[in-house]
């Protein structure tokens, strides 16, 4: 599965080349177990859109792959909980433009990603210029 070749050394490690491949590894030493991104883009929609819990998404996963019960596939319930993790937390990452940013992910402070509430008042935002002289009953 992994490069063998004369030139693996620029291949990079056995995670860059799942990486390079859409395969999201479940750990990054010797990873066994791989998600590609189209299930984990496919989870992502399907819980924000449809509401589906992850156990609900891994058992019609288990059933789509043998629905018969005879033979019992490997759990990997806990490696998909933990990479959904990251995957959200690096499309937060993305969306919030961190990737281009020259101090990068660890130039991220707390709170940096939350999406500000737009009803709330924020002054010089979506209040006016005089918004504290306003009598107490317009407020």
């Amino acid at each position: 599965m992994y490069c063998g070749c004369d030139n693996a050394a620029n291949a990079g490690d056995h995670v860059q080349q799942l990486l390079r491949f859409d395969l999201y590894p479940a750990t990054d030493f010797e990873p066994n177990t791989a998600f590609t991104y189209a299930l984990l883009e496919h989870y992502h929609i399907q819980s924000l859109q449809g509401k589906i819990s992850m156990y609900d998404y891994y058992t019609s996963l288990e059933r789509m792959t043998d629905n018969t019960g005879i033979e019992k596939a490997r759990d990997r319930y806990k490696s998909f909980m933990r990479v959904v993790a990251q995957w959200r937390h690096l499309k937060m990452l993305q969306h919030a433009g961190r990737g281009h940013d020259p101090s990068g992910v660890d130039g991220t402070s707390p709170g940096e990603l939350a999406v500000p509430c737009l009803a709330c008042p924020h002054p010089a935002f979506n209040l006016p210029p005089n918004w504290e002289m306003v009598l107490d009953d317009l407020k």
